[in-house]
């Protein structure tokens, strides 16, 4: 009886894990890390619906102080709708050099600032290289670092391939909060 219990917990150990050119495999649920803002550079930045009002209603800034982990680096995320034109605004990430194909979700860590206020709500829409959107709205921002993720099936074309940017944005119409900052640090794929 011992001997069949030792057996089936052993077969079922290596049927979970597959050999894959003289190592294992990663289990499904690891994730591939998109972008984690540690380099002293990204492809994107800051966007505001109206650039010419002269006035800056979003800022996206590199800083090392609150971010994922123990070292590295996050984007602060700065608003402000008390001034200018603007209704809505940004981060935007370039992705094009990137293959989405074999993935399902896309998520990324997102976490307010107590002392400044921000907002409880956010936006997330990823675009493909031929004008296709898909947007979601997430209510879970909360002073914690928190995961706001959206399944990558919804695109028209499925072509994951053509994904070519990423936006999280803030709208001015499910914001009680003026002005504030969110940080945003490790997109990835899973």
């Amino acid at each position: 009886m011992r001997k069949s219990i030792c057996i089936i917990i052993i077969s079922t150990m290596f049927y979970s894990c597959t050999n894959v050119a003289g190592g294992f495999s990663k289990p499904k649920e690891q994730a591939f890390i998109l972008q984690d803002f540690n380099a002293d550079e990204y492809k994107g930045g800051a966007w505001e619906a109206v650039s010419d009002d002269k006035q800056v209603s979003f800022k996206a800034e590199l800083q090392d102080r609150i971010r994922i982990g123990e070292e590295g680096q996050a984007i602060a995320l700065d608003y402000d709708f008390r001034s200018g034109a603007d209704l809505v605004g940004g981060l935007w990430l370039d992705v094009s050099e990137h293959d989405f194909s074999g993935y399902d979700l896309l998520g990324f860590w997102i976490k307010g600032e107590s002392t400044l206020g921000f907002s409880k709500i956010v936006g997330i829409t990823i675009e493909d290289k031929f004008g296709n959107r898909v947007t979601k709205m997430s209510s879970q921002i909360s002073g914690e670092w928190g995961k706001v993720e959206m399944s990558l099936n919804s695109l028209k074309d499925k072509k994951f391939s053509n994904i070519v940017e990423i936006n999280i944005f803030i709208d001015k119409r499910y914001t009680s909060i003026e002005a504030g900052r969110c940080y945003i640090d490790d997109f990835y794929l899973k």
